[in-house]
């Protein structure tokens, strides 16, 4: 609850549990342990935004103890779950998911994977559908040759197509507006 990242603060607990902790009146040991813990917290912690629900001290059959820490997510927050990798697209070693494209100072944008699709024809042809700003980005990222350039590496769901050459760009009219860039790729050497 002493995290910023939810507002306002609330760090009375925190400074409570470190007086108790490692006050005047604490045995060595126990401050010792309470600066370890704290320390492995800020080390693998820090940045997690999940909330301590409840301990729990385990005592287990064969005589060894475990302390158990249930954590959850404060309420109205979800977690970001990648979606998985058989439904992804990659160029350039980057899912066009991930792909950002920047509107502002501070702001940019990305499209979900749902937006983009792929044919692989029994030839080995990769035919990738991707909004235009995802297309333009990866082009001005250096992630995707000009047509006939560099090979680039391609995955499509899941598996690595190995190094490939674009051999094609277009647009296509789906949805009416023509903001679908369709790159067209063969097997490099081919």
């Amino acid at each position: 609850m002493n995290m910023r990242r939810w507002g306002n603060p609330r760090p009375k607990a925190l400074a409570d549990l470190r007086k108790e902790m490692c006050g005047k009146q604490a045995p060595l040991a126990l401050a010792q342990g309470f600066e370890v813990l704290s320390a492995r917290w800020r080390e693998r912690f820090d940045r997690d935004p999940r909330l301590v629900a409840d301990w729990s001290f385990d005592a287990s059959e064969d005589g060894g103890h475990r302390v158990v820490c249930r954590m959850v997510l404060p309420d109205g927050v979800k977690a970001h779950v990648d979606p998985p990798k058989e439904k992804r697209i990659a160029i350039g070693g980057k899912f066009l998911d991930e792909v950002q494209i920047r509107q502002g100072p501070t702001s940019s944008l990305s499209f979900p994977y749902a937006s983009h699709g792929s044919d692989v024809s029994v030839d080995g042809v990769v035919t990738i559908r991707t909004r235009m700003p995802t297309a333009l980005q990866l082009f001005a990222a250096n992630l995707l040759s000009p047509v006939g350039g560099a090979p680039t590496e391609v995955a499509v769901g899941g598996t690595m197509l190995g190094p490939m050459v674009l051999t094609e760009v277009s647009c296509s009219s789906e949805g009416g507006h023509y903001d679908i860039a369709v790159l067209v790729f063969r097997r490099a050497g081919r």
